[in-house]
């Protein structure tokens, strides 16, 4: 759980090489709040670990941003 001084996030950075899904399944609850989210998609990586942007894209629940 997140402590008070540190919930919510207005905004999360995510720039891990294709371990997009693995941050995304990690941080659920700093995402209950819908913060931004500035993502770098690193397609290779994904590739490789046989993952797609619509994993990631159903991993966010993107409708609610």
């Amino acid at each position: 759980m997140l402590e008070k001084e540190q919930a919510p996030f207005d905004l999360i950075k995510i720039d891990v090489e294709g371990f997009e899904l693995d941050v995304f399944a990690g941080c659920k609850t700093a995402l209950l709040p819908a913060p931004k989210i500035a993502l770098e998609i690193h397609m290779e990586g994904l590739r490789s670990r046989s993952q797609s942007v619509a994993d990631i894209s159903r991993e966010i629940d993107v409708d609610r941003y």
